[in-house]
């Protein structure tokens, strides 16, 4: 289970705008030492206001610090990591360098010498878009990771030329899958990929990555080639997320993704994006354990959404179902509806961005009332008329008391539940 889900992080930026009773903050921050702090906060490292000075000495002592740091420079991060590197628990960095400078190998090795004051943090992830840079030069980032603590380690790329993963790089992120005991690993590559071979570095990664003993969440989206090797390699026996958008995946790649999920013990698994026809095949009581289910943008539309609808009882375990923005319209929700039923333990649902009308909204609510434990349904960004919206806010409860539905206009309609 993730940190945050367990308790969360006290926002600085928050407790310095609202300005509540300092001494229950404290007493909050001895129990569980952690706050964030957002980039547009970042003073408030170096000089905390009036109401919260009492909290100084206690933030500089032995809290760590949750840093989002979103639209930065490499300077930027220098800076701030050379003074509170030490502190950091969770470092999230999306780099914005001036798009006419490039971004050259001197200066994302100065972004990796700043993460190396980062001695206690357990979480980086890293966003790096820039129109001029090579994919090779985040080799020092890789470097430093098998020197450090992070167990969760995400890199998203885009706009690079050359070779993301490199060999040196890979055998770095070996090095640090074998050292460290890594629960999370995330490589996002949406660039396109032609090469017909496998590279040395993406089937030796792939390797490291089913030899892993620790690691239980995986994000591979779009990373084709590191993708394509994964499968022709059992999935780690601690694996329990495993997020693998792939647009236009060939058959021969599902083939042996369906092998290898058989195989595994996946409990979340997100499908974004993977045309009907894998899905289709990759569905069924292989998949018996899963408790979430994203299969949003896989274009199901009426034709998919009748072969996916007769599979869904097989997902005895499923709690959360995700089938935004497939265009499903009211033939394609009446198809999937009759499965809807056969999953006994479904909780939530997403249904927004699939063109419905007013024509399918009846059975859909017929449906989610034979849904005995469904909490939340989204419905939003359709074609709904707007008296039929006006009756879901006067009706909130026209599933059940205890379902929120989300609908134009409306965050949430949460169903209030008499007492007694």
């Amino acid at each position: 289970m993730a940190e945050d889900a367990l308790w969360p992080h006290v926002s600085l930026d928050d407790v310095a705008r609202a300005q509540p009773d300092v001494r229950s903050i404290a007493g909050f921050l001895r129990w569980h030492p952690s706050c964030r702090l957002e980039q547009g906060s970042l003073s408030l490292l170096t000089r905390l206001p009036p109401s919260l000075q009492p909290l100084e000495t206690l933030l500089r002592s032995s809290v760590r610090l949750q840093l989002n740091l979103e639209s930065v420079t490499v300077s930027q991060v220098h800076h701030v990591l050379l003074h509170h590197g030490h502190r950091v628990q969770s470092l999230v960095l999306c780099l914005n360098e001036p798009p006419n400078v490039p971004l050259t190998a001197l200066t994302l090795g100065r972004l990796a010498t700043a993460i190396g004051h980062c001695v206690h943090a357990t979480k980086l992830h890293v966003h790096v878009h820039h129109p001029q840079w090579r994919g090779r030069d985040i080799d020092p980032i890789l470097h430093r990771l098998q020197d450090s603590n992070v167990v969760d380690f995400k890199l998203h790329a885009t706009s690079y030329s050359g070779d993301l993963l490199s060999d040196s790089g890979s055998y770095a992120l070996i090095a640090w899958l074998f050292q460290v005991p890594v629960t999370s690993f995330a490589w996002i590559d949406p660039e396109p990929y032609h090469s017909a071979v496998l590279s040395p570095a993406a089937t030796r990664l792939a390797a490291a990555l089913a030899a892993s003993r620790t690691l239980r969440t995986i994000d591979l989206s779009q990373s084709k080639m590191l993708l394509e090797a994964c499968v022709q390699r059992p999935l780690p026996r601690t694996l329990r997320t495993l997020r693998i958008e792939y647009p236009h995946a060939p058959t021969s790649y599902t083939t042996q993704l369906k092998a290898q999920l058989a195989a595994a013990r996946i409990t979340s698994l997100d499908l974004s994006w993977h045309p009907s026809t894998s899905v289709v095949t990759l569905l069924g009581p292989n998949l018996a354990q899963l408790t979430t289910l994203n299969l949003s943008h896989c274009y199901l539309m009426i034709h998919g959404s009748r072969a996916v609808g007769p599979l869904l009882p097989t997902l005895r375990a499923l709690q959360h179902l995700i089938l935004s923005a497939n265009d499903l319209f009211d033939d394609g929700i009446t198809a999937i509806l009759p499965g809807l039923v056969g999953c006994s333990a479904l909780e939530s649902l997403r249904l927004d961005r699939n063109q419905l009308t007013d024509r399918s909204l009846a059975a859909t609510v017929k449906t989610c009332r034979l849904c005995k434990r469904l909490r939340h349904i989204d419905l939003s960004d359709n074609l709904y008329t707007d008296e039929t919206v006006l009756r879901l806010h006067k009706k909130p409860t026209v599933i059940s008391r205890l379902c929120a539905i989300k609908c134009p206009d409306a965050s949430a309609m949460i169903p209030t539940v008499a007492a007694g």
